[in-house]
């Protein structure tokens, strides 16, 4: 099993792709097979395409019902990633129909060749946060020249402290709602 991501270094509100590839290596055709690939929070789920079998994205099981010995089946997952920090991924077959000679399916034991993990590094959007930063201070002058009076920049500077808070939360849609509010 080999998990892969388009890339790893990211910026919130980005998308990743994963793919993740499934050999049989044989000697005998497989069966009864379930891999397990559940994105961790943080990042959130788009679409998926499975070559062979079925991904359901809330339970994060891929089922295949056989793959032929010498086969490749490959998923492929689409997210966006909704808040900085880091993320690590995993799949894991956890079921099959068929004894694996060199591993158990789903002991999470990470050396065993039917698992696999990626990390992916997500970094704030500096950009909305600098926006939002600069026109708190912007208010802050207006104030303090008084051309705004301080029940207004208190006004203003709650929408902006709001709108912050979202983005830092990973909810930029509705950073970006306040901010059009403002």
């Amino acid at each position: 099993l080999v998990k892969q991501a388009d890339r790893t270094q990211l910026t919130v509100g980005n998308t990743v792709t994963y793919t993740v590839r499934l050999v049989n290596s044989g000697p005998s055709n497989a069966t009864g097979i379930e891999v397990t690939d559940l994105l961790p929070a943080g990042i959130v789920f788009d679409e998926a395409t499975p070559s062979v079998g079925t991904y359901n994205s809330t339970t994060g099981k891929w089922l295949l019902s056989a793959l032929a010995s010498g086969s490749e089946a490959v998923l492929t997952i689409r997210a966006t990633v909704t808040r900085a920090g880091a993320f690590v991924n995993t799949a894991e077959v956890t079921a099959s129909g068929l004894t694996d000679p060199d591993s158990s399916p789903g002991n999470g034991v990470p050396t065993e060749d039917d698992q696999a993990s990626v990390t992916v590094t997500v970094q704030e959007d500096i950009s909305i946060a600098a926006r939002i930063i600069q026109l708190g201070v912007q208010v802050n002058a207006l104030v303090a020249s008084g051309d705004l009076s301080r029940q207004q920049g208190d006004l203003l500077n709650a929408l902006l402290g709001a709108a912050l808070r979202f983005h830092r939360d990973g909810n930029n849609r509705a950073a970006i709602g306040t901010m059009n509010v403002f």
